[in-house]
């Protein structure tokens, strides 16, 4: 139901009474359904106002002035607790700022009699024009306060509240008085609640939660695409690089174990021949076996990079270095062409001994002859053995370089097919945990989605409430606005002029943005 916002001045007198319930039933009537204010009214006198203006000190003057009053300051009253009369202080000092007047607002809003007190008028020469200025301040629709000066607690003289007093006897003494903080109250709780209407309609708050969720939602989105590249491009970078180390590892290991073994194989005495190779060939198992912990550890690495488990360890490696036992050679050429010359070297050298014996002792020469043959055998068989020592050493040598090269080709065979099965099986871990993390992230995204959901729903409800109830509301505002003045003693155009500003107020755009209806959040 709607009420007429000039309907009030049809209204008989009897009607508007001075009896605050009238004033309920004519809410009600004009805005069934909405709850009346909860504020408590107290029989008592209210002074506030801010800080150093005087406050404490109008109050108790008040108090001793009019002791049949209760007067208090804003400490005494609880929540939900207001005041029949509210004495406004501000200091002569300057006029009213925007911040002494929220507080003005604040303190008289559900009540509709205040008297404001200019004080410090005894050191303040200025305190009419102060006092002027306040007056001009318009502090809501159809309310008349009054401004008087008075210093309450000068520095010389008696205090100076006369007026004052004079001023809070006659508002208290106005009949229609509790009618009138009725409607203030009303006033208070109409626009409190048509205001959260349209607030709440308008999305206040829930344009930063929507953009806010739409900022999840693309970092997600975004988290998702740059995390998924990175993982690959770690995975690929990394194996291509453990590629060229470990090979550079089996390379300078392989060349160290050559060197090592032709040194060896140089200096190897023929009690240590038939040890040699089985002393190589652990060596290079061992080599392989350093490849293959540097192997483990740098695929460790690779996966500890990518957020991913150690793949398992490989079974048993095939056989160590393909490379054959080293070339013994007893006879052919070289051996016959050994003895010969072994040979030579012995009789040439029995020879020799013989005659230097037989020169030196004729008499001995039968044994001189014997002693030389004993000699130039063992000579020719030293000369035999020597060679024979060192064409071992070179064929050791040799094959030395041969195992070194086996052991560098089975170790670039392991690093290859250990490095390739690691790939192998780190690529699908790390396809099937990019499944879990996109759906982790979808999960996430239904959840933004299902907030944005939310709000658009709840945009869409406080748009109809708002569209159901504020016609009601701001019938029944601009009504008790009209009232207000009234009875505040206005003229006819002042109420008018008031209804159609509330009306104009109250017909402010309550749509919430198109956002809210037409886009996709998906």
């Amino acid at each position: 139901m709607r009420a007429d916002p000039m309907s009030g001045d049809r209204m008989s007198a009897d009607r508007m009474s001075a009896d605050p319930m009238s004033v309920d039933a004519l809410i009600a009537a004009a805005a069934p359904g909405v709850r009346p204010p909860t504020v408590t009214r107290r029989d008592v006198v209210l002074v506030t106002g801010p800080w150093l203006a005087g406050a404490s000190s109008v109050c108790e003057i008040l108090a001793r002035r009019l002791p049949e009053l209760q007067v208090v300051e804003a400490g005494a009253l609880r929540h939900g607790e207001v005041a029949t009369l509210t004495v406004f202080v501000a200091s002569a000092t300057a006029p009213l700022t925007p911040s002494d007047r929220a507080l003005l607002e604040r303190a008289a809003a559900a009540t509709d009699a205040v008297v404001a007190v200019v004080t410090k008028i005894d050191v303040h020469r200025r305190w009419r024009e102060v006092l002027e200025a306040n007056s001009a301040v318009p502090v809501g629709a159809g309310r008349v306060i009054r401004w008087v000066g008075a210093a309450a607690a000068p520095d010389l003289g008696e205090p100076r509240v006369d007026e004052l007093v004079e001023a809070v006897g006659v508002v208290l003494a106005d009949p229609d008085l509790p009618r009138r903080n009725r409607l203030r109250a009303w006033e208070d709780r109409l626009a409190a609640e048509a205001g959260a209407l349209r607030r709440d309609a308008d999305g206040v708050g829930r344009a930063a939660a929507v953009a806010a969720l739409g900022v999840e939602r693309t970092e997600l989105l975004r988290s998702a695409r740059r995390d998924r590249t990175e993982r690959a491009v770690t995975l690929r970078t990394g194996l291509g690089a453990a590629r060229i180390e470990l090979g550079s590892l089996a390379r300078n290991r392989a060349a160290a174990l050559r060197d090592e073994l032709a040194a060896d194989a140089a200096a190897v005495t023929r009690r240590r021949l038939a040890g040699f190779e089985p002393a190589a060939r652990e060596r290079g198992h061992r080599l392989l076996a350093e490849v293959d912990d540097a192997i483990a550890a740098r695929v460790a690495e690779i996966a500890a990079g990518v957020g991913l488990p150690v793949p398992p360890a490989p079974g048993e490696q095939a056989d160590g270095p393909r490379c054959g036992p080293p070339g013994w050679r007893a006879g052919g050429l070289e051996g016959r062409l050994m003895l010969v010359l072994g040979a030579g070297f012995g009789l040439g050298l029995a020879l020799t001994l013989s005659r230097l014996l037989a020169g030196l002792a004729p008499g001995l020469a039968v044994a001189g002859a014997v002693l030389a043959a004993l000699a130039g055998a063992a000579a020719s068989g030293w000369v035999v053995a020597g060679r024979r020592l060192l064409r071992d050493r070179a064929m050791l040598t040799g094959w030395s370089a041969t195992l070194a090269a086996a052991v560098r080709a089975c170790a670039d065979q392991r690093i290859a097919a250990g490095l390739l099965a690691a790939e192998a099986w780190l690529t699908r871990e790390l396809a099937r945990d990019e499944d879990e993390r996109a759906a982790a992230t979808a999960a996430a995204l239904a959840d933004v989605v299902a907030g944005l959901r939310q709000h658009a729903l709840a945009g869409a409800r406080a748009t109809a409430l708002a569209e159901r109830r504020l016609p009601d509301l701001q019938a029944a505002l601009v009504l008790v606005r009209a009232e207000l003045c009234r009875a505040a003693g206005a003229p006819e155009e002042s109420a008018a002029g008031a209804a159609a500003e509330s009306a104009a107020g109250a017909t402010e755009s309550t749509a919430v943005d198109e956002m809210w209806r037409t886009e996709s959040f998906m």
